[in-house]
């Protein structure tokens, strides 16, 4: 995956439900992009904020779907 920032993409967040991924909670997300230890994620409703180290081995494709499966924040 790429590096992803919401200002490089001109992204209006300030209106958007964003939340980080509820540990021990499955979702189906798609990958929007990876910024260092952390990724970003959209789900039907939701933009979401994970733990890079939460993405399964290799790492999914951009848009392409995945259940998640966070792990606490430390």
């Amino acid at each position: 995956m790429k590096v992803f920032t919401l200002e490089q993409h001109c992204f209006a967040w300030n209106g958007r439900y964003i939340a980080t991924a509820e540990p021990g909670h499955k979702v189906d997300v798609r990958p929007a992009g990876v910024a260092g230890d952390q990724f970003l994620a959209r789900t039907q409703t939701a933009i979401l904020i994970g733990k890079t180290s939460d993405l399964p081995q290799p790492r999914p494709d951009q848009g392409e779907e995945f259940t998640l499966m966070p792990s606490d924040w430390p």
